[in-house]
């Protein structure tokens, strides 16, 4: 049986329970499939997690499909939160 990765995330948890989200990626091949949300689900146990990403790029509009709550924009980036 062969394995292969389907996705990654670079998390830091915060002494308050929340998460704070550096970076995730779903490799090509598996992209489209519903996979980003469960593998956020399950590093952040229900507990929320934040982000923040430049308001110029169109990458924010893949936070939104995924079901990130925009919580502002402050200065050059937007700021997320799934909870």
């Amino acid at each position: 049986m062969e394995f292969r990765l389907a996705g990654a995330v670079r998390f830091y948890p915060k002494k308050n329970g929340e998460f704070s989200l550096y970076q995730f990626a779903i490799a090509p091949e598996f992209r489209g499939q519903g996979l980003a949300r469960p593998l956020l689900d399950a590093v952040r146990q229900g507990q929320p997690m934040r982000s923040q990403y430049p308001a110029t790029l169109d990458f924010n509009g893949c936070y939104e499909r995924i079901g990130w709550r925009l919580e502002g924009v402050h200065g050059e980036f937007k700021h997320w939160i799934l909870d």
